[in-house]
């Protein structure tokens, strides 16, 4: 294995045990592995997930999907916590991070984009143009943006203009707004874009 990748968890309330609880897709280790690391799942534990950063040997980080962000109607403002400070962390590390729907959307919270509802964006099968090719994904997000942040280049985006994928001009930072760990089995063209973002 060529080093560990950090996987955010959504969190969700079971309101017959009057529990929240973090979860994440177990494909999302698949995923990993199947590109060669080894996953570490990050609990929501706001700030305190420095103290895990700083003992291992972190290869990048994955901001995974689920749960809206706070300031956008959101439940699980620890969540937002938790990754917000393993962003600061990558970007002062200069560690790769890839962000997944929500965790895109956090990357552009965090650069100040403003987000809007967007119609028609919950789909299974979704045609997505990326870097030029037509292709087919999913799409599970009612938030979205038009308009590319100044440090980011867009790579992807819907007909209707929606962007779908994004890179930072300077720093490994990647979004985008399909799940790779639900097509199964895994797109190529997704192990390679991990391949390629984390140095494998």
């Amino acid at each position: 294995m060529s080093g560990i990748i950090l996987l955010t968890q959504r969190i969700d309330y079971l309101a017959g045990q009057s529990e929240w609880r973090d979860s994440i897709d177990r494909r999302w280790l698949a995923l990993i592995e199947q590109v060669g690391c080894t996953p570490v799942v990050v609990s929501n534990i706001g700030t305190g997930v420095q103290k895990l950063v700083n003992k291992l040997d972190v290869k990048g980080v994955i901001l995974t999907g689920g749960n809206s962000l706070f300031n956008y109607g959101g439940n699980a403002e620890i969540r937002d916590i938790t990754e917000r400070c393993l962003l600061q962390l990558a970007m002062t590390k200069k560690l790769p991070v890839l962000g997944v729907c929500r965790g895109m959307q956090l990357i552009q919270d965090q650069w100040q984009t403003k987000l809007v509802k967007v119609a028609g964006h919950v789909q299974q099968q979704q045609m997505v143009l990326i870097n030029g090719s037509a292709e087919q994904v999913n799409s599970f997000h009612h938030w979205g943006s038009f308009e590319p942040t100044e440090e980011f280049v867009t790579f992807a985006k819907t007909e209707d203009n929606v962007i779908k994928g994004f890179k930072h001009k300077q720093l490994p930072i990647i979004g985008i707004m399909w799940h790779p760990e639900r097509i199964v089995p895994f797109r190529e063209q997704d192990i390679m874009l991990l391949k390629t973002l984390f140095n494998l």
